[in-house]
């Protein structure tokens, strides 16, 4: 997906004639934003900040449909012929060293942060298929989602990829067949999944989704936009006659028109699109915006206006640099931050967000700058050895300085070296690197603590305002509640328990929170594991656990019962307070 480095850092002379163009830094920041969009995508359904119920969200996943068309763009900018022998060769090598670095990264840290993953059949077939990046070719969306879920669209890539030298060899023609039948392609798969609502077949029927989002045929349109925009911008370009007011004018309608596109959700909801209309809703709402994506990354890079010149900002490239990786990594860190979802509850719901994206961001530059660009390389060098074809990758030292080196140069001492542009930067570099780690444990350290582990100041604090009946009650011989606070705010029941260990032992239990009624009847239950990660605690450490239950979970509940259950799903037994369930649930009148 966030594949498309603008000027490749991967390239041949002959396979990047045009690489003498300037260099399209806009585009660059371009990408960042697009990233963000998916990114906020996933924070505002993951993180609740919609509203079970409420309207649709808008589709900012759009995003993904600016990076499709993008890719074409680039791709076809960079490598306008691949005519040269071997030179498809070479190109596919360049691509899979830019994006399988990366992809087995978050691989490796998909697993270490959400082990939960592997709880699918036939995991190592499935790991194969999504290692080799063809797992959305399998029209299956529990494999297309295996894993690390965001690296479906790079599965698309890869498919592009292979498509690419065949559609470039239009590129200079006069007649484009081939961009004109993969479009006919793509839409021929929108005709296929309106069939079953069109012409009853019985046994016959065809998921929507299925031919649209995920599928590499209908996403191909966009790709394929994306060369011939290219085209129309290095044959003709923008009209000379307009201004720099002009252009800014028509980056700012083409916003505009990008913000319709993304409210396609809202403004065309589901009711009003029965049958075979709402084949072309799904339609509009993925694909929909691709040609004013196609439109925005034709005016951007032609440079006219004002935003395009706000884009060449040195922070906005550096983002747009690392953004692959910041989509690659953060679908995996949002699923971890998940657990600490209700330890937040009392605060601000921008706070977790907030999190995920700092963490996300370093994350990003971490693996931009140790893993993506150096594995990249490697790469590049080992086949180039293997083969003895030249796959080269320019460096700021051989184009802006010149390669050649001067063996008879005196070796200069540490103060002189010291004093280097290279030597000051390479230093510069380590330090933000170092300081990035430093960031980065300091987050999760404030985590932990957020999270379970309290100083028993703090645990003296929420015990002081806690239910009375509900202190230094011992569930089995096993922990022992030190208080229970509850207050009920407009979102639902907000409630901490505190708990200390009476003994070294693993958190592998779970609590059972329920709504009871009157009679006695459980209306709802809510199950929360003690710990995910089933750490082990020492006898005598205090810990947190926050919950919260939703309005709507009431009904007419009076009582809230309490359970602390065994991983096998016993109940504890507890020694003190209202209890009910021979001893084993705690029960709480409701504020």
């Amino acid at each position: 997906m966030l594949t498309t480095t603008l000027l490749e850092k991967t390239t041949t002379p002959n396979l990047a004639a045009s690489v003498s163009e300037s260099k399209l830094d806009a585009l660059t920041s371009l990408r960042f934003f697009a990233a963000l969009m998916i990114f906020m995508c996933h924070a505002f359904q993951m993180f609740g900040l919609y509203e079970k119920g409420g309207t649709e969200v808008l589709a900012l996943w759009q995003g993904v449909s600016f990076f499709f068309v993008l890719s074409g763009f680039i791709l076809a900018y960079v490598y306008p012929s691949l005519d040269k022998p071997y030179a498809s060769d070479r190109f596919l090598l360049a691509r899979f060293a830019r994006i399988w670095p990366t992809h087995f990264a978050a691989f490796l840290l998909t697993l270490a942060l959400v082990p939960s993953v592997l709880q699918i059949p036939n995991v190592l077939l499935v790991a194969l298929a999504n290692l080799s990046m063809v797992h959305a070719w399998c029209f299956s969306p529990a494999i297309e989602n295996s894993f690390n879920a965001a690296s479906w669209t790079i599965s698309i890539e890869l498919f592009f990829y292979l498509c690419f030298p065949f559609l470039i060899k239009d590129f200079n023609a006069e007649r484009k067949m081939r961009w004109i039948a993969s479009a006919l392609l793509s839409v021929a798969c929108v005709g296929l999944s309106m069939v079953p609502y069109v012409i009853k077949i019985p046994g016959c029927s065809f998921g929507a989704a299925l031919f649209i989002n995920a599928n590499p045929l209908c996403r191909l349109l966009e790709f394929t936009l994306g060369i011939a925009v290219c085209r129309f911008f290095k044959v003709q370009g923008l009209p000379k006659s307009i201004s720099r007011t002009k252009a800014t004018i028509l980056e700012v309608c083409t916003l505009l028109c990008i913000m319709g596109a993304v409210s396609v959700p809202i403004i065309w909801p589901t009711q009003s699109a029965p049958g075979a209309w709402s084949v072309l809703r799904i339609w509009a709402i993925h694909v929909g915006g691709a040609p004013f994506y196609a439109a925005l990354i034709l005016l951007i890079a032609s440079r006219r206006g004002q935003i395009a010149e706000f884009l060449t900002k040195k922070l906005f490239v550096k983002l747009g640099e690392i953004s692959f990786s910041l989509y690659m990594f953060h679908l995996s860190i949002i699923y971890s931050l998940l657990q600490f979802r209700e330890a937040f509850s009392n605060l601000p719901v921008c706070v977790l967000p907030v999190v995920a994206f700092t963490i996300s961001i370093i994350v990003a530059h971490l693996n931009y700058t140790l893993i993506e660009t150096p594995f990249r390389r490697r790469i590049v060098s080992l086949m180039q050895k293997r083969t003895g074809r030249t796959v080269t990758i320019p460096t700021k030292s051989a184009t802006q300085h010149g390669s050649a080196h001067n063996d008879d140069r005196p070796i200069p001492g540490f103060l002189e070296l010291a004093q280097t542009p290279t030597f000051r930067n390479n230093w510069l570099r380590r330090g933000a690197l170092a300081s990035e780690f430093v960031i980065l444990f300091l987050i999760v350290g404030w985590l932990n603590v957020q999270f379970r582990f309290i100083p028993n100041g703090f645990a003296d604090r929420i015990v002081s305002h806690s239910v009375p009946t509900t202190r230094d009650i011992e569930f089995g011989d096993k922990f022992r509640l030190l208080g229970l606070k509850l207050s009920k705010k407009s979102d639902g029941l907000h409630f901490d328990a505190v708990w200390k260990s009476l003994a070294a032992q693993e958190l592998s239990c779970f609590n059972s929170i329920q709504i009871i009624d009157a009679g006695g009847k459980t209306l709802s239950t809510k199950m929360c594991a003690q710990d995910t990660s089933h750490r082990h605690v020492s006898a005598g450490q205090v810990w947190e656990d926050k919950f919260c239950i939703e309005t709507n979970e009431f009904g007419n509940g009076l009582k809230l019962g309490l359970q602390l259950c065994d991983p096998k799903g016993k109940p504890l037994t507890a020694n003190n307070g209202i209890l009910d369930g021979n001893g084993t649930r705690l029960l709480v009148a409701l504020p």
